[in-house]
């Protein structure tokens, strides 16, 4: 069963201790498609993985929590850099 990545965002910036920034947002999505192919056989989201300079990157996941605008996420600027808040 695949998921909506706005679905699979929302779960993951909700359940998260901290606010996830964008980097750290894209890792955990990354996470949870490594996982859920690990027992599945299938990833759970449609991102597109490339090899970027410090790990593993999907352009869609941050355009994904950008476009879901004030309604269902917000970008909270904190002190050391930003993260994603439900609104």
């Amino acid at each position: 069963m695949r998921a909506n990545l706005r679905d699979a965002i929302l779960y993951l910036v909700y359940n998260a201790k901290y606010p996830p920034t964008k980097t750290s947002l894209m890792k955990l999505v990354y996470l949870a498609d490594y996982y859920y192919w690990r027992l599945h056989g299938e990833q759970m989201t449609d991102c597109k993985y490339e090899l970027g300079n410090y790990g593993v990157v999907c352009y869609d996941i941050p355009d994904t929590a950008e476009s879901m605008g004030e309604r269902e996420l917000k970008l909270t600027m904190f002190l050391f850099g930003s993260g994603y808040q439900l609104s």
